[in-house]
């Protein structure tokens, strides 16, 4: 924590005062990230057009440019997954599977209505919060 507070350029104390542990600061990161995932994607994807296209197009910008702006949140691991709490741990995991699956349903919609290939939305979007790359590249090849 004394190496977190000298990189932050912060007393320890102050440190102390917003974050008890490591773990604690582990998870105010990654639950802050989620967070800014999620509210980026749906004001985005009302602002986009009507199109599924349009709609998954700015899900796409969202979620790259929130991987690039919070490189390490946005990559957790399995390794990084064991040094939560299993309460926190289930928290983060519910919030991401519940961003997993608003990706998934702009897939189905956009299956429906023709407007994309027919593809597995679960395999498409999968584990999209660990790389917007892997998002991107995954969405590309289902797009007619």
């Amino acid at each position: 924590m004394r190496e977190i507070a000298a990189d932050a350029g912060i007393n320890i104390a102050t440190l102390y005062f917003y974050c008890s542990t490591k773990e604690q600061l582990l998870f105010d990161l990654l639950i802050n990230s989620q967070r800014q995932l999620a509210d980026g994607l749906r004001e985005q994807i009302e602002a986009a057009g009507a199109s599924w296209s349009s709609k998954l197009a700015a899900a796409i910008v969202v979620h790259i440019r929130v991987c690039a702006e919070k490189a390490f949140p946005t990559t957790i691991n399995r390794v990084d997954m064991q040094r939560l709490t299993d309460e926190h741990r289930a928290t983060y995991l519910a919030m991401r599977d519940a961003y997993e699956h608003e990706l998934r349903e702009l897939v189905r919609g956009g299956i429906a209505d023709g407007e994309f290939r027919p593809v597995d939305p679960k395999l498409t979007t999968s584990r999209s919060s660990g790389s917007g790359t892997r998002l991107a590249a995954g969405i590309a090849r289902m797009v007619r």
